[in-house]
């Protein structure tokens, strides 16, 4: 508002990794590996100082119990060799925790349900990455039959 824009006008986007599969531990592997990214990105925030840092991490901790520690370890073993690659040590740490707190993994019906919690919160946009997929083309023709008519206007 103090910019003179409406709010309500402004789209507000979510990325994360988007893969189907039936079940989540079946898309472990190739999510895991850009996963890497969202531990490092909560802990480097967590890294800052202040009430609001603090009060962050108390929620988080609070909403996923124990997803700090599993970035920390997940970071402990990251060097930049392994930027969004599968099979490294790094995505190796990434806990099912990490996953789902970031990234939308498992069937289509779970997927579209998380998409539906992330609009009630103010998301108007979704954007999905492919680094770490084998078949990219493949995945973004299932996201293509399988979720995206369950959000056409």
């Amino acid at each position: 508002m103090k910019a003179g824009r409406d709010p309500a006008k402004i789209d507000i986007w979510a990325r994360g990794m988007m893969y189907i599969a039936d079940d989540r531990e079946e898309a472990m592997r190739e999510v895991a590996g850009y996963a890497v990214n969202s531990a490092r990105g909560i802990c480097e925030l967590l890294s800052q100082k202040g009430p609001d840092i603090e009060d962050l991490r108390k929620r988080l901790e609070k909403e996923r119990p124990g997803l700090i520690d599993d970035c920390v370890r997940v970071v402990e073993v990251f060097t930049e060799d392994q930027h969004e690659k599968l099979d490294t040590p790094s995505s190796g740490r990434v806990t099912q925790n990490i996953i789902e707190a970031q990234h939308l993994a498992g069937k289509p019906q779970d997927i579209c349900e998380k998409l539906q919690a992330l609009a009630e919160i103010g998301a108007t946009t979704f954007a999905t990455v492919t680094y770490t997929i084998v078949d990219k083309t493949g995945m973004m023709q299932e996201i293509s039959e399988k979720i995206m008519p369950n959000f056409r206007n």
